[in-house]
């Protein structure tokens, strides 16, 4: 868009050989140079270099917003996976727990302190925290591959710490300054967006009008 205020230059070569009665040829050349340069009278090739540049910064903005995205994702996955090694180790000692209140229960109904439905709805409990174990452990995995894909690697098991040993501000700040708001990459993508379609409609405006050029041979 910034080479439209530049000349444009055709150049076309031709040339002839021609002989009668096995007379000399006779050759002729002939090397036409044609130039023109359009005045941009009405701003046409202004609003088309400036919509071009909005253009522009909109895909680097939302290369940005897009690297931004990513990172945000990455960040949740891995706090997700420290979040369910917490819940799958406290899910495992219920487990223990539960099972030791089976074998009590069991003790019970021998002494004749319980029936046989109260063996019966602890054994179901105990049952229900295994089957969620499972669970957890196959969402664990599942994680681990959203996460390996997330970094461009093949599926495995991802190196982390504990959730208890993350260290997180205990003081928020609530409320964003408009500045940095308008900081965001979506926000300049948006920004970007609107001011390539101010220009267009400029330039299209401008086509109305007429062109005026400048050439020569």
């Amino acid at each position: 868009s910034r080479l439209a205020y530049l000349p444009s230059l055709g150049l076309s070569p031709q040339g002839t050989v021609s002989s009668f009665d096995k007379a000399a040829a006779t050759q002729i050349y002939s090397l036409p140079v044609v130039s023109s340069w359009e005045l941009d009278l009405f701003g046409k090739l202004t609003n088309a270099k400036r919509g071009a540049k909005a253009i522009l910064l909109q895909s680097e903005a939302y290369k940005q917003a897009v690297q931004t995205q990513v990172i945000a994702t990455i960040a949740n996955t891995y706090y997700t996976l420290l979040m369910l090694d917490k819940q799958l180790a406290i899910t495992e000692e219920t487990a223990v727990l539960w099972q030791k209140s089976v074998e009590t229960m069991k003790a019970m109904k021998e002494a004749a302190m319980v029936n046989e439905a109260g063996v019966v709805q602890s054994e179901a409990n105990y049952y229900m925290v295994l089957a969620s174990i499972s669970d957890l452990k196959n969402q664990i995995r599942e994680t681990e591959n959203a996460l390996s894909l997330l970094l461009r690697q093949a599926p495995q098991k991802i190196e982390r710490g504990k959730l208890e040993d993350q260290q997180l501000p205990t003081i928020l700040h609530t409320g964003v300054p408009v500045q940095l708001l308008s900081n965001r990459p979506d926000v300049k993508a948006a920004e970007m967006a609107l001011a390539g379609t101010y220009y267009n409609a400029n330039e299209a405006r401008a086509a109305f009008y007429p062109s005026i050029s400048i050439s020569g041979t």
